[in-house]
Parts: structure tokens; sequence; C-alpha cells
């Protein structure tokens, strides 16, 4: 089949490689891996991971490859925290937070960390964007950083916390609610840092 009849029949702007098969060919698996390597190599279509593909003009953003990739997930953590302006730094892979086991993976799109949060914990996001809620992303990152994060004003300096101002206090205090003590005790202290802290 040539990719322009494949562009046709295949809709989807990412597909495994059984879907591939469905769509149309009458060859082996092993023949359709080969063809997909093929166009791969000339750069028509893109291995997200194994058994993966996509065409690299249909994709919108990394928000759509992770949520390819490794659902159900949502955009969190340091990657979150930069985006909503909290962290200066600009982390070098996308970091997400996930109900099932933590996996990595790296494609042309870059790499994509997903964490293993509680199912209970797995709320607080833009379902069309995948985007954490900027107070939902800072308690995921006291719950999965907690055994490493140290209540103490200089260390979230040292961390180059900034543009506290934009978060929702109210919203943060309730939402910590759902959370294990330490992530409260954490949130007591980073609250006293942006002086927000009130008893």
């Amino acid at each position: 089949m040539k990719l322009s009849e494949f562009r046709k029949k295949m809709v989807k702007p990412c597909f495994t490689l059984a879907e591939a098969h469905r769509v149309g060919w009458r060859t082996s698996l092993g023949q359709l891996t080969l063809q997909l390597h093929q166009w791969g190599r000339r750069g028509e279509i893109l291995r997200l991971k194994r058994g993966l593909y996509c065409f690299p003009e249909k994709i919108s953003d990394k928000a759509f490859v992770a949520g390819a990739l490794y659902a159900p997930c949502y955009i969190s953590l340091e990657y979150a925290l930069n985006l909503h302006g909290l962290l200066p730094d600009i982390p070098f892979a996308v970091t997400l937070v996930t109900p099932r086991i933590s996996r990595d993976f790296t494609n042309p799109y870059g790499r994509f960390i997903y964490h293993k949060i509680q199912k209970g914990l797995f709320w607080g996001f833009d379902p069309q964007t995948l985007l954490g809620e900027r107070e939902k992303v800072l308690l995921d990152y006291f719950y999965l950083y907690r055994h490493r994060l140290e209540a103490e004003t200089a260390f979230w300096r040292d961390l180059r916390f900034q543009n506290t101002k934009e978060l929702d206090f109210k919203k943060l205090k309730r939402y910590a609610a759902f959370f294990p003590e330490k992530v409260k005790y954490l949130l007591r202290s980073f609250l006293i840092f942006c002086k927000k802290w009130k008893d």
C-alpha cells in the first residue's frame, strides 16, 4: 500500500500496529512493520513507542503525544509548575501523573515521565489540554516528592518559587484536605514562605 492511500484510510493521528493492519494490509505483521520502519526513516511517520506511530503533521502539541503514549494521565509536577510560572527552570522532560504504574518514554517529541499517583488523587486537570490546575500540581509536587522536600522557608527560596500571588490559597487549603498529613505540613511551611499562612 502506498503512503498516500494509507493516509486516506487511517484517519487517526496516532495509531497502533494492529490498527494499521486492520486498515487494509493483507501482508503479514512483519512486512507491515518493515513498511512502517521505511516510512519512519523518511520522516513520513514517527514512532512514539513500540507499536505506536503517528503522522507528524497531525500532532498539535506535546499534551496530545502524552495522552496517546500512556493514558489516563495529566501534566503535573515540574513541567506544569513551569508552565504556570511558579518555577522558572524549564524541565528537561514532560512530567505527568497517572493512576497506572510509573513509566518513562523518549521519542522525537522529547522525554515523557509518568509518575504513579493514587486513584483517589487523580483529579484537578483540564481534560482537553491535560494540564493540571496550578494548585493541584503544586500539591502533587509536595505529595510525590515529600521525602526529599524540607518544610523550611529557605528551602522554598532555594527552589526559586515565584509568582505565588497567582495561587488560589483557599483552593490550595481545600484541595490539601485530600492529601496525607506530610503534604499539609509542607503546605503550611510553603504558605509561610508565601506570607499567606493563617491559623
